[in-house]
């Protein structure tokens, strides 16, 4: 089976009696909504020129479709030279990249995930201007330098079906295309063209102040404060000191919360402090929820440098793991 939206496609296999060959296009909609509300069993398809007939205990259809001569080419394979992936990497790492992508449709670039293979490996990132997910995944196998944008939806498939299955992938530079294989489905997707943004530039070299802090009490503390950001903007206030780390939300209409969060502080002397000797940074509170919820390590390394450079946020137990979230001015 095959499906397509000339973007993106998925050729599918499953186990079958064919008693004869052939191929017929069926509207998708009408086959899905048939299929997922009959019985469970058998259901016997019977082809007759461009008419489908559907049967299954208690019940049968007839449904037009098309001459399958007609429907795109679907790939049925990766070729001889892919990528391997386990199931487990795949599904580490879509999550901690699909949240950053960019919804806006006018900066069609940021709504891809680049994905850079070389000698080393894979580097997933995924940005939408405000933050940056980057992933560095070490394979068995490589391919040649090469640089692909996997679409958003594409993307967000492949975590979806590859769930039980290894994945094979391969790059079709001249068909700019990426496929995806698995034991019984292929994905294939157009590329995104065009030069995505140089993301090394944007991320600091060093930090000046680290915090290590809990992830259940990071994320705890930040839901109290949506309460109040959620009217100001989405604003979140990070305020510390040589041994406090507290979070700061108001609001012109509900009133305001502090909370005090357990920490490790590291400090330098170069901290730019204010004059209540504090280090202040403010963050969009939804950004910082979302990268806690993709992680699954028990703490939280925040690595600041000063008021209007982006934060790093890292997991210490996922080394190869890596979300950078730009400050709000205040």
């Amino acid at each position: 089976m095959g499906a397509t939206n000339l973007e993106m496609s998925l050729g599918y296999s499953i186990g079958a009696k064919v008693e004869q060959k052939g191929s017929v296009t069926i509207p998708s909609k009408v086959i899905l909504d048939i299929i997922s509300n009959l019985i469970k069993g058998n259901v016997e398809f019977d082809v007759e020129k461009e008419t489908i007939h559907i049967k299954s205990e208690g019940f049968s259809s007839r449904v037009g479709g098309v001459n399958a001569v007609d429907f795109p080419d679907v790939p049925r394979s990766v070729g001889k030279k892919a990528l391997e992936l386990t199931t487990d990497q795949v599904a580490n790492v879509v999550p901690k990249i699909v949240f950053a992508i960019s919804t806006d449709e006018t900066r069609p670039i940021l709504t891809g995930v680049l994905v850079a293979g070389g000698k080393n490996g894979l580097v997933i990132v995924s940005t939408d201007g405000f933050r940056l997910s980057k992933f560095e995944l070490k394979l068995k196998n490589t391919l040649d330098e090469f640089k692909a944008i996997i679409p958003r939806n594409a993307f967000s498939e492949l975590g979806r079906i590859s769930k039980d299955s290894d994945v094979k992938m391969s790059y079709l530079e001249d068909e700019k295309q990426v496929v995806f294989g698995m034991d019984k489905a292929v994905l294939s997707t157009r590329v995104i063209e065009g030069n995505f943004p140089d993301f090394e530039k944007i991320i600091p070299k060093s930090s000046s102040l680290i915090l290590n802090v809990s992830k259940e009490d990071l994320l705890r503390s930040v839901k109290l404060a949506s309460v109040f950001a959620r009217e100001a903007s989405n604003v979140l206030k990070f305020v510390i000191s040589e041994n406090t780390f507290k979070l700061f939300a108001e609001s012109s209409q509900s009133g305001m919360q502090e909370s005090v969060v357990a920490a490790s502080i590291k400090m330098e002397n170069t901290v730019e402090l204010n004059e209540k000797k504090e280090f202040e940074i403010a963050f969009n509170y939804r950004f910082v929820e979302e990268f806690l919820n993709s992680i699954e390590g028990d703490n939280v390394e925040i690595g600041l440098s000063n008021p209007s450079a982006p934060g790093i946020f890292t997991d210490p137990e996922e080394k190869n793991f890596l979300h950078l979230i730009m400050p709000v001015k205040i």
